[in-house]
């Protein structure tokens, strides 16, 4: 039975038996989830979020990030969640299981006083059990059937690593999945990211679920701890949580395949710029091509943009966006920022930048076209691919991207990692409290309470 296969994993799983490789690869989630969620507290999402948790107060227990305030452990998951998506900067699997796993780990780690073990093998477990998930549920939600876009699935990341820290035993952790299941948010991505009336009144700011999915996972690891109940098996069946969310099938072997062997962690890609993943390989190429051949990017008259099949259209060619969720996943924007040596992540999304004529003037010199050579890419495991052309002085320079950076096979090295986190840390909490927080992040496994590192994750007011 899967969920009970997941279950066993989930208690059963211990920091002992994780390699070094795999724990030093939950340590750089971590900290590159810590730096997304600082930055995004300085964004127009983020002060919304701060707002609404300092309207409901709270249990005071766990700290919001990049914030004076401290909230119940549920709460700042939501808030943690929130605030690591706001920029678009954070960890990719399929969609990004770091915005859930990470803050739900803070949270409930800081309010239970856990150690830095009990938190990375929680974080550990939660990415194994949600790369699985997302890998047997995203094969339907690509499927020419497909009538859904979203990843709500993650929720059950928020459980495992919730569970995994409250220390629910087996029938606890199926309830709490069952709970959790029943409850999680309806798919947003076709109504938001996809809907083309955005274009014209500018994409909201509601995006991915990430704060009510982690808020929901604690909420239910709660419940089950107190003996409230939920289904035994919310996978399985005509009725499980796949037919529950749309899809029109689900690959259950993907969720048990080499559990507890074989560690999709390792899988997990970082994103040096604060955009939509599927823009990144076009920043490359232009980047890769402006430094090659030393070009003034106000010499450029043209960029051509071969992309994938439908990312030629609404979202993705807004020229002139109005706001930061239309921005994220614009390419021509993100383009222009980029070639402009804007500092991704907050400052991509001020209104003096998105307002900037130096840089709508140059994402108006962008044009996207479908390129057909994507499929070869797709076919042999490629999930990222531009072709860009830049016209500059009466000359065409051309790059092909296939592994866009940040992917484990074009990996970010962890010094540029460290880089991310300062320029969006220093800014909120100040170099000191920085650089303590990566130090402790090495080492975090010696730590016997995490509550000394969400201290330095807080403002003075």
């Amino acid at each position: 039975m899967v969920t009970n296969d997941l279950i066993e994993y989930i208690v059963n799983s211990n920091f002992k038996d994780f390699p070094e490789k795999v724990i030093d690869k939950a340590k750089m989630c971590l900290l590159d989830s810590l730096g997304c969620a600082l930055g995004g507290s300085k964004t127009i999402i983020g002060n919304k979020i701060l707002n609404f948790i300092n309207y409901l107060g709270g249990k005071k227990e766990s700290t919001v990030i990049g914030s004076s305030q401290i909230t119940s452990s549920s709460l700042a998951a939501f808030a943690n969640a929130e605030l690591a998506n706001a920029l678009d900067f954070d960890d990719c699997y399929y969609w990004h299981p770091g915005a859930v796993i990470i803050p739900t780990a803070i949270s409930v780690g800081e309010a239970l006083h856990s150690t830095g073990k009990e938190l990375l093998t929680a974080i550990i477990s939660g990415y194994e059990v949600i790369t699985r998930i997302s890998s047997a549920m995203y094969s339907a939600d690509r499927a020419p059937t497909r009538k859904v876009a979203g990843d709500v699935w993650q929720i059950f990341g928020a459980v495992a690593v919730a569970g995994k820290l409250y220390r629910l035993d087996v029938e606890e952790l199926a309830m709490s999945m069952g709970i959790a299941g029943s409850a999680a948010p309806v798919p947003s991505d076709l109504k938001n990211a996809m809907n083309p009336l955005n274009k014209e009144f500018g994409m909201g700011m509601v995006k991915n679920n990430y704060g009510h999915m982690s808020e929901l996972g604690v909420r239910a690891s709660i419940l089950a701890k107190i003996g409230y109940t939920g289904s035994r098996d919310i996978f399985k069946g005509d009725t499980g949580f796949w037919k529950m969310i749309g899809l029109d099938r689900c690959d259950f072997d993907e969720i048990t395949a080499k559990l507890g062997s074989e560690y999709k962690i390792l899988d997990i890609a970082f994103k040096p710029y604060s955009c939509c993943r599927i823009i990144h390989p076009h920043i490359d190429a232009a980047l890769k091509i402006v430094k090659e051949h030393d070009l003034n990017v106000d010499s450029i008259e043209r960029i051509d943009v071969g992309t994938i099949k439908h990312r030629e259209n609404s979202p993705m060619d807004d020229y002139e966006p109005k706001t930061i969720g239309s921005a994220i996943h614009s390419i021509p924007y993100s383009i222009a920022c980029a070639l402009k040596g804007i500092e991704p992540g907050p400052t991509w999304f001020k209104e003096e930048t998105l307002r900037d004529q130096n840089i709508l003037s140059l994402s108006k010199k962008i044009r996207l076209f479908t390129d057909d050579k994507y499929k070869k890419y797709i076919k042999i495991g490629g999930k990222y691919y531009s072709h860009l052309k830049i016209s500059s002085n009466g000359k065409i320079y051309e790059e092909i991207i296939t592994c866009a950076k940040g992917d484990p096979k074009n990996p970010m090295t962890k010094k540029e990692l460290k880089n991310k986190f300062n320029n969006l840390s220093i800014n909120v909490i100040g170099k000191q409290k920085s650089l303590k927080i990566i130090n402790i992040i090495d080492q975090i496994e010696r730590i016997k309470n995490i509550s000394d590192l969400n201290k330095l994750l807080r403002t003075n007011k």
